[in-house]
């Protein structure tokens, strides 16, 4: 390795440790400055809060479609439609765009294979690597940044491929201010011995849970009842929040009244 790629690796390190450390400080800031609505929340109903993301699809290294066959912007679409449903019958949290942006965009970039099939350390996406800084940098941005964070919109990347197809989707929760949802994540085929149709996954609303401290108020990652939104495996998970787990997403420094 040559002295100048040594200090762009450096500096790629440093950038992406900043922006871990300044969401870690904005997640704990926010939790404590919401603490009483937390309380709030757990006791009595809650009125209306807002929630922002935007869906950021990627091609491949090459600049092509992650798929012939499919339309990933219509699958990306509907997987927002169902998020928005989830959280607002569980939580009464309205999912929004970021200010007059699309929810759901192509991103026009031809991105490393590092970021199209990132690997996830626990509760980090390639932290140190290319994939992280690749998502570091366009991931969308907004004034909220000035509030550690309060408000800020969640940006969801549509990815090829996590962990060799070991998981479908992946946020780094209190740690970043973005997620990965893998082809595999975004829709399943479901075959009911007529027709092989695909289902659209509840795969971003979990990873959206996981952003907002889901599940790990309740010190686990997952939930063990199947009906629970946040339950490991996709194809089996419901869409159900308990009280804990909605007071928690309520609390989160990305849901505001405003």
């Amino acid at each position: 390795m040559g002295f100048k790629s040594f200090v762009k690796k450096v500096g790629k390190a440093i950038g992406s440790g900043l922006d871990t450390i300044i969401n870690t400080i904005g997640e704990i800031g926010g939790r404590l400055i919401g603490l009483p609505g937390f309380i709030f929340d757990l006791f009595v109903p809650w009125p209306r809060k807002k929630l922002r993301l935007r869906i950021l699809i990627l091609k491949d290294e090459n600049g092509d479609p992650l798929s012939d066959t499919r339309d990933l912007v219509v699958e990306s679409r509907a997987a927002y439609d169902l998020a928005r449903t989830i959280l607002r019958r569980e939580a009464n949290v309205k999912l929004i765009s970021y200010g007059n942006l699309p929810r759901v965009e192509v991103l026009d970039v031809n991105p490393p294979t590092a970021a199209l099939e990132p690997r996830c350390r626990g509760p980090f996406i390639d932290t140190w690597g290319a994939a992280n800084w690749f998502y570091v940098q366009w991931k969308q941005y907004s004034v909220s940044i000035l509030l550690l964070g309060n408000g800020a919109p969640i940006s969801a990347f549509i990815v090829r491929e996590i962990e060799e197809g070991k998981n479908v989707g992946c946020s780094p929760g209190a740690f970043a201010d973005h997620l990965v949802v893998s082809l595999a994540g975004l829709s399943f085929e479901s075959n009911d011995d007529v027709d092989v149709t695909r289902v659209t996954s509840t795969t971003l609303a979990h990873e959206i849970g996981h952003s907002c401290g889901l599940n790990y108020m309740g010190f686990q990652e997952h939930s063990d009842k199947k009906n629970n939104l946040m339950f490991a495996t996709q194809k089996e998970r419901g869409t159900n929040l308990n009280r804990l787990q909605i007071a928690g997403l309520r609390n989160s420094r990305f849901v505001t009244y405003l």
